[in-house]
């Protein structure tokens, strides 16, 4: 009782001094209703945000797709979405890991009350974001463009327009980075829109109304629609970020090395998920057909149809991660990754029977008739992205409770595996193959990430029906 007493004494002595002091004690029934609501209204209204966003996105891609490759020929076609593979992975190195890591870095202070280094995360992201951008562009416009293009793919268009590459790389290094800060503070509405009218719903307007009024396009003028809705956006999303930092007060001293050391394993585990993505198009550019290309551009762009649900849910879940492993609401973290992961699960499931039988028309009335031929090569890469919906976010699990490292070198041996793999396969059985090769390492990574998060953590990310409903209740409490 004595002891009791004197605990709280303090408790209530640190809290007059304005120490933020965590409640040990066993959480009453009220408070417990109330973190769930609180949890389950950011991830309400996140969701809607980033659900309304993927929808508007998803179509304006599919609409850029589709009049990209009735614009362009097939050749061209397979070059711009070489181009669309090679910009997110420059994106990745100029951004050094500093857009994870200022999501953790932000929703960790703000959790623990001190917003003016959080101010200060964000302000010290940006500028090293801004160097490292312009410095990877300079490089890959100065040189490193034209190198791929000659020497690697054999794609000459891509050495011609290595300065505008270039440039889309340091813009859009810039406006990931705008994005993600939002994404730190839980606005999910502005960061859904950075990213949805920088990279798909601007370019989209654009080249509809080239499309539409019978202008024609070569491929040049497609990548300069790119840079066009790069700056817009820009200018409207540093526009409201400085008054969104302007709120926060005067701006608390925070060391710049905690950010780097906490980007760098990010920045390699990021490079190695990008490259474990893409590289499967860029073992067909450089060992198959260039019409290969196109195709399994194609089969690409629309498989992410299956893999849209868990990226809903990933939009969301960063700073929610981050928090509830900060204050330690382990089992709280498992009911609301399990809960998302059922949810992310059944539409990709079902996407996946879409795409299983009706696949080949779906092809041929996105992209035109001769594109239904990578059909195969659709199926193939939905069966990877079930499983990996089933898994949850395993590695924005690992990202964002400390696991960097772990993740880091799970993604560089996969990467490194599935390049092996794929160059292999592609030998043999082609576009197929390389195919196999990227669901196949998929599926494997994901149960170690599962294993990992689960040794290290002590919570499931997988799927589980229990979790959908007991999900579905605390939604329903927030809503009453």
């Amino acid at each position: 009782m004595g002891g009791g007493g004197r605990g709280k004494g303090a408790q209530r002595w640190l809290k007059g001094r304005g120490v933020r002091v965590m409640n040990v004690d066993r959480p009453r029934l009220a408070d417990t209703h109330t973190e769930e609501s609180s949890t389950a209204g950011k991830l309400l209204s996140g969701g809607i945000w980033a659900a309304g966003g993927k929808v508007v996105t998803m179509t304006a891609t599919l609409v850029l797709n589709a009049f990209v490759a009735r614009l362009l020929s097939p050749t061209d076609v397979g070059v711009y979405f070489l181009i669309l593979s090679i910009v997110p992975f420059a994106t990745a190195l100029g951004g050094m890991g500093l857009r994870e890591a200022v999501v953790k870095l932000v929703a960790d202070r703000i959790a623990e009350g001190h917003p003016g280094q959080a101010r200060a995360v964000v302000g010290a992201a940006l500028r090293w974001t801004i160097l490292g951008g312009a410095v990877v562009a300079g490089i890959f416009a100065l040189g490193a463009g034209n190198w791929l293009g000659v020497d690697v793919f054999n794609v000459p268009h891509l050495g011609e327009l290595a300065v505008a590459i270039g440039l889309l790389v340091g813009l859009m290094t810039i406006s990931n980075q705008l994005a993600e800060s939002f994404r730190g503070f839980h606005d999910i509405r502005m960061a859904t829109v950075t990213n949805g009218l920088a990279n798909s719903v601007l370019p989209a307007v654009f080249v509809s109304y080239v499309f539409l009024t019978g202008s024609g396009m070569g491929l040049p003028g497609v990548v300069n629609m790119h840079l066009a809705a790069l700056l817009l956006t820009l200018a409207m999303a540093g526009w409201v970020l400085a008054g969104k930092l302007s709120r926060l007060g005067a701006s608390e001293s925070h060391h710049d090395m905690s950010l780097r050391s906490l980007a760098l394993p990010l920045m390699v585990a990021d490079l190695s998920f990008i490259l474990q993505a893409r590289i499967a198009l860029w073992i067909v550019a450089a060992s198959l057909q260039s019409t290969d290309v196109a195709l399994y551009g194609a089969a690409f762009r629309l498989v992410m149809l299956v893999a849209t649900p868990l990226v809903l849910v990933n939009a969301v879940l960063p700073p929610i991660i981050a928090e509830m492993h900060t204050l330690g609401k382990r089992q709280e973290l498992q009911r609301v990754l399990r809960g998302v992961a059922a949810v992310a699960a059944l539409p990709s499931a079902m996407m996946f029977l879409l795409l299983a039988f009706f696949g080949r028309s779906i092809l041929a009335l996105v992209f035109g008739t001769y594109y239904g031929q990578a059909w195969a090569v659709l199926v193939i890469l939905s069966v990877g992205q079930v499983v990996n919906a089933l898994s949850g976010s395993c590695a924005l699990t690992l990202m964002m409770t400390g696991q960097q490292k772990p993740l880091m070198v799970i993604a560089l041996a996969s990467a490194a595996f599935q390049a092996g793999l794929g160059i292999g396969l592609s030998k043999v059985l082609g576009l197929a193959g390389v195919a196999l090769a990227v669901a196949g390492v998929l599926v494997l990574q994901n149960a170690v990430m599962v294993v990992w998060v689960r040794a290290k953590t002590g919570v499931w990310t997988v799927a589980s029906p229990a979790g959908l409903v007991q999900g579905g209740r605390v939604l329903l409490r927030s809503l009453s």
